[in-house]
């Protein structure tokens, strides 16, 4: 920066092209020599590119955000989506190209979807799958329609993710949902469960009249493009004065547990088994009494049970007056299933729940759940225990409080809130 002449004791400023830097910050002249005699000039490193659309955020490059000169950045895309490019080359500063796009990947038809025709979507090409952006509509054998008008690819995945074809006469008996209102009248203790296909089972007390005060339910299936739902007939499935509904899927058996308080019988609880089936219809298993005496509050859950994720069993938590609250698990069992086996109760000592909570944890080789509580033995504290479901064959599932998988012991959480709390979740 100095010139083409540095005097003797001077010093040169070495400069570089856009997108370099100098080896070395200067060179000094000592009797017509400089030191050091030359210098290079580095190649600067490159930004990865961000904002790719369907890209990974802060990570389409698989070298990092900061790309070597004369390196390469691997293009990345999410899940579903292709690189326009496999690679971008950094020479100081500027990459080669200067980006790429993610161009989404075409979505197979559905295959072995029970009554749909062959192929299963109309727009289906000759390699048998839908391009990325495109629509399926679905296709039905004679006798059947389709549940959902229409499926949209993207990122090889359909959105709702397969086809339902339905049995016209079945389907007659259904009504297509648009307006939030799933059915008029007074309707008390709402319950929902998800089932497989995007549908759900849905579960609440008909207040409308006084000989309604039972439990009704129904499916109701997706209906993707209309905005709304297909909701089948409901079926009667508990004819008590129902004051609290709780209801969860059972693993891998396709079968719910249903459970209600029922204030004709001394706000005990009551469970039974629940089998959707094809057509909107919901088949009842046998009723087990499962608490008796006056339940405050009560919360059931899928726990699976060790060893096996997908075992057909859950848990029961329940507050009964002022005793410890309460858990024990349960199981469908007997030659369809049909009845529910129930498993010992155990206490949580200490613990008297004004509110409670309670969920399966998913991995951890099953069984292993938490319950949360709002505790009114510890100044309205909130707080937490672990609980482990294990079970053998056909016996009732052995719960246990405070135990994980492994054997190991897990302390109570009995103190999750400093302050007051009123409900947990």
């Amino acid at each position: 920066g100095e010139g083409s002449e540095i005097d003797n004791g001077g010093r040169c400023t070495p400069r570089c092209a856009a997108g370099y830097r100098p080896s070395v910050e200067a060179l000094r002249c000592s009797l017509t020599v400089l030191e050091p005699a030359t210098y290079s000039c580095l190649g600067l490193p490159c930004d990865a590119p961000n904002g790719i659309l369907d890209g990974i955020e802060n990570g389409s490059c698989a070298e990092g955000m900061s790309i070597d000169h004369s390196g390469v950045c691997t293009t990345r895309c999410a899940i579903g989506f292709i690189p326009s490019v496999p690679q971008l080359v950094c020479d100081a500063t500027q990459l080669s190209p200067a980006t790429f796009t993610c161009i989404g990947a075409d979505c197979i038809s559905p295959t072995n979807v029970a009554n749909a025709a062959s192929p299963a979507c109309l727009e289906t090409n000759a390699v048998g799958n839908i391009s990325h952006g495109g629509t399926c509509t679905p296709q039905c054998i004679a006798g059947f329609q389709p549940l959902t008008p229409s499926l949209v690819c993207r990122g090889a995945v359909f959105r709702p993710s397969t086809i339902i074809c339905a049995e016209t006469a079945v389907l007659a008996n259904a009504s297509l949902v648009t307006d939030d209102t799933i059915r008029i009248g007074i309707t008390r203790h709402l319950a929902m469960a998800q089932l497989d296909a995007g549908a759900a089972l849905l579960c609440y007390r008909d207040a409308t009249t006084p000989h309604e005060e039972g439990a009704r339910c129904a499916v109701g299936v997706a209906a993707a493009g209309s905005g709304g739902i297909w909701l089948g007939p409901s079926a009667a499935v508990f004819p008590g004065e129902v004051e609290g509904i709780e209801l969860c899927m059972l693993g891998g058996a396709g079968t719910a547990v249903a459970c209600f308080r029922d204030a004709a019988r001394g706000d005990g609880v009551f469970c039974k088994a629940l089998f959707p089936e094809s057509g909107f219809v919901i088949r009842t298993g046998v009723e087990v009494a499962a608490v008796d005496g006056y339940i405050w509050h009560f919360a059931v859950a899928p726990f699976g049970s060790a060893g096996d994720p997908s075992a057909s069993a859950a848990v029961l938590c329940y507050q009964r007056g002022s005793s410890p609250l309460s858990c024990r698990g349960l199981m469908a069992g007997g030659a369809a299933g049909e009845e529910l086996v129930l498993g010992e109760a155990v206490e949580l000592a200490g613990v008297v729940a004004l509110s409670l909570a309670l969920t399966g944890v998913v991995g951890g080789g099953g069984g292993l759940g938490v319950v949360c509580f709002v505790n009114g033995l510890q100044e309205r504290r909130a707080g937490c225990r672990a609980l482990l479901l294990s079970r053998s064959g056909a016996a009732a599932p052995v719960l246990s409080v405070g135990v994980v998988p492994d054997g190991g012991l897990i302390d109570p959480v009995d103190a999750l809130s400093e302050g007051e709390a009123a409900h947990v979740a």
